[in-house]
């Protein structure tokens, strides 16, 4: 078993991937059927038949094709982000921020799919995702933390705000 501190201890193995070989009334078919097993669906990754990962669709691309065009036509394949499954949570998270992701696919040494690791501003570390509103907040009102403690920490307000705003930049 995975340590819980390298993603494979984080990710979740209900995912919703495509062959590329399928064509988009295929994708769209077996899609349905993978999805009632996978609580939020933020990206549909892209296998070959070796379940190697190869790339994603875009959602908007995917639901106005033609229902017979192949899904190797329209996917996108450069540049794909992921982590192997022995990753230390750290490059994990460093990865997250980087590129601003809400779900990254995890793969294993021969670049299998295996997995996807999500974040969840609804379940996840208020704590932390507060600490991150508030340096924010205090870069662009130009407070320190100190005196935004101060004025503006009561109850859960910065995390309600934080989720909030997310929500509307989404």
């Amino acid at each position: 078993f995975p340590s819980h501190d390298t993603a494979g201890g984080l990710m979740q193995k209900e995912f919703l991937c495509t062959q590329l070989e399928w064509t988009v009334e295929e994708c769209l078919r077996e899609i349905k059927e993978q999805a009632k097993d996978v609580e939020k669906v933020y990206t549909i990754y892209v296998v070959d038949v070796l379940n190697k990962l190869v790339g994603v669709p875009s959602l908007k691309t995917l639901f106005f094709a033609d229902p017979t065009q192949k899904i190797s036509d329209l996917y996108q394949g450069k540049n794909i982000i992921s982590v192997k499954v022995t990753d230390d949570q750290d490059e994990v998270m460093r990865l997250f921020d980087k590129y601003g992701l809400v779900s990254l696919p995890v793969v294993d040494y021969q670049n299998k799919l295996v997995g996807r690791i999500t974040i969840d501003l609804e379940e996840g570390s208020d704590e932390q995702f507060e600490l991150d509103v508030i340096a924010l907040c205090c870069e662009f009102s130009e407070v320190d933390e100190d005196e935004f403690h101060a004025n503006y920490c009561e109850d859960d307000i910065v995390v309600n705000l934080g989720k909030g705003l997310y929500r509307d930049w989404e």
